[in-house]
């Protein structure tokens, strides 16, 4: 079944981290002196990520503390870099008034935990993954702004599958949007847990489209996706509108 959108990271933000800090005593010690180190070499640069496109829409939901007001801040992220995967992709974003003194920052990860560059050779896109960052119970703001940072990586993500999307429809009598297709396995192997990521559009036509929300689905529930397998999936929504969509695993 796909996530609620807020109830995604709700529990999460009742969390307290505590950390405890020990005391030491300072002592005499005789050190016998060792040679230079060697200058460290500098940390490899990021990849070049670039945030395709923004937009918000505002959610109400119910919570044991009563109804809470959630600003999502949506975008899509696309690795632009020459050569480098990346990971711990995450994205700040910042509301702010009009002379740009913030008001309110949060972080989030992107959907998808590692992105592949280009590469013209095989040939491959560069992978790209949509991403919400949660205000809850934002302050009256002005403007908003986003920034990407993430880490190189040798690690290869699992991203063989196709996803297709069959059917598009509103259901008559709540009005909610019914998207259905199927996930294919590419590997030669079973794979369990795997995602399927969406990413709202409100215009097809608009290039780059305009992202303006995002979901994730487990397919199967998460469960083995046997080699070479064909499996439905069905995902439901009710806000915002849109007019174009994107799946990607």
């Amino acid at each position: 079944m796909a996530y609620p959108p807020a109830h995604r990271v709700l529990n999460r933000r009742r969390i307290v981290a505590l950390v405890a800090s020990v005391g030491l005593t300072p002592v005499a010690v005789a050190v016998t002196p060792q040679a230079a180190v060697a200058a460290v070499s500098p940390a490899p640069a990021p990849p070049g990520l670039i945030i395709v496109s923004t937009s918000t829409w505002t959610e109400t939901i119910r919570d044991i503390d009563g109804t809470i007001t959630v600003l999502h801040v949506v975008g899509e992220v696309r690795n632009d870099d020459a050569a480098l995967s990346a990971q711990d992709i995450m994205v700040s974003c910042q509301l702010l008034t009009s002379t740009n003194v913030e008001l309110q920052h949060e972080t989030s990860p992107t959907d998808a935990a590692v992105l592949r560059p280009a590469d013209p050779a095989v040939p491959r896109v560069a992978e790209r993954s949509p991403f919400d960052v949660l205000f809850f119970a934002p302050p009256a703001y002005h403007h908003y702004s986003c920034s990407v940072t993430s880490a190189p990586t040798i690690a290869e993500p699992d991203h063989n599958f196709d996803a297709n999307i069959t059917s598009i429809s509103t259901d008559p009598s709540s009005g909610a949007q019914l998207i259905s297709g199927t996930v294919e396995n590419l590997n030669d192997v079973a794979v369990s847990g795997a995602q399927l990521f969406f990413t709202f559009y409100q215009d097809a036509a608009a290039s780059p489209p305009q992202t303006i929300a995002e979901d994730r689905l487990w397919v199967n529930g998460g469960n083995s996706l046997p080699a070479s397998s064909v499996t439905p999936f069905s995902l439901t929504r009710f806000d915002p509108p849109w007019n174009g969509l994107n799946a990607a695993l």
